[in-house]
């Protein structure tokens, strides 16, 4: 509620929206209120679909069945999240004046969910051999 709040009244000021929405501190806020382990659209703000979440608890699940502790599988999958929000922000933040909204937020959900694959199966896999060895 407070989130949604914020993200109206950033959206009628673009200046101090992009300075929040660059620094994070909008989507810790917006955060707070949903869970820590859902993700958020790095350029609309809203939740994505529960598709990516199911994707990062099977990993974490197979990662447990392979001996690795739930806490590093935890860490794990926050690693390969924060890593697929920054570069799908990224690529999706030069998309933002060329795309109309409702293109824009589906292809955010698209690129958000090929990172997070990637992110879980490379960046963390690499990382939790790291920290395992």
């Amino acid at each position: 509620m407070v989130g949604e709040l914020i993200r109206r009244w950033l959206e009628e000021r673009p200046i101090l929206g992009e300075l929040f929405t660059q620094r994070r501190l909008l989507r810790r806020l917006i955060r707070k209120e949903i869970t820590e382990t859902q993700l958020v659209g790095p350029v609309s703000g809203r939740l994505v679909d529960s598709g990516l979440e199911e994707m990062a608890r099977a990993k974490k699940e197979e990662w447990v069945r392979r001996g690795v502790s739930p806490r590093l599988a935890d860490k794990a999958v926050e690693l390969a999240k924060g890593w697929a929000e920054r570069i799908a922000r990224w690529h999706v933040s030069h998309l933002k004046d060329i795309l109309p909204p409702e293109e824009l937020s589906r292809v955010e959900r698209e690129i958000l969910r090929r990172y997070l694959r990637e992110g879980l199966n490379k960046v963390a896999e690499e990382w939790i051999e790291a920290m395992s060895a």
